[in-house]
């Protein structure tokens, strides 16, 4: 089950707005790590293309009558828990209609002592949301770490190989995603399992690593369209707003 009915004022204000042109923009906040703030190779960032980003065009392309905005409140580095400390000033004064909620990548190099303390600073997260603003919630499991060196990853960063590796490989960083989506079933938000879709790829015979713009933790810019893809299949599957004729 995955929770869709956290969806149903997200879709209430695009109706509202469709209906009402005079009406506030439907407004997204992107609260996450350096994923959600665009970091790619080592010294670029992406803007267009960033999941959140990529998912504002295409709500446009499903409801052309209607106006989104998105804040990008990601920062690199930052963990679920030392980001609360923002959750004020990024998000909650916004009073945004949806929040995203994806961090997990600098969270897992706490290792499995960690995930307690990361389950609850999720838990915080969402309750304040809930609490303070009329907000859906849609959390997202992090991408893949890489599964060894390669030739994407900077000189700079070789000393940074082995410990990624160690958190992809040796299950911890999917101990994290399952964290990510544990705490959302018992607070009945929505997920968009973007760990699941990098699973199945690795299955499937692709090289994550070959998707990782800095060859570690940085999704390149077409896997980005993957969380993208995702977040719109959920709020399709949680059903379409009743437009005005």
């Amino acid at each position: 089950m995955n929770n869709l009915q956290e969806l149903t004022r997200f879709h209430t204000r695009i109706a509202e707005k469709i209906d009402d042109n005079g009406a506030a923009p439907v407004l997204i906040v992107a609260f996450g790590d350096s994923v959600t703030q665009g970091g790619t190779a080592l010294g670029e960032q992406i803007h267009d293309e960033v999941y959140h980003a990529r998912f504002k065009r295409l709500l446009e392309a499903s409801y052309p009558n209607c106006i989104f905005s998105v804040i990008n409140a990601g920062f690199g580095g930052w963990t679920a828990t030392g980001a609360l400390s923002l959750l004020e000033r990024n998000v909650l004064q916004h009073k945004p209609d949806l929040v995203l909620i994806a961090f997990g990548l600098n969270d897992a190099w706490q290792g499995s002592d960690g995930l307690l303390v990361f389950a609850d600073s999720l838990r915080q997260a969402i309750t304040r949301i809930h609490a303070e603003t009329d907000s859906g919630v849609v959390v997202l499991t992090p991408s893949f770490m890489n599964k060894g060196n390669n030739a994407h990853v900077a000189l700079e960063h070789q000393q940074l190989v082995e410990g990624m590796s160690a958190i992809q490989n040796s299950g911890t960083l999917a101990a994290y995603a399952q964290t990510v989506r544990q705490v959302a079933n018992e607070m009945t938000v929505p997920v968009a399992d973007v760990y699941a879709e990098w699973e199945r790829m690795a299955i499937s015979g692709i090289n994550t690593d070959d998707m990782l713009a800095n060859g570690l933790n940085h999704p390149n810019a077409e896997a980005h369209a993957i969380p993208a893809q995702l977040l719109l299949q959920l709020v399709a599957e949680s059903g379409m707003p009743q437009m005005t004729p």
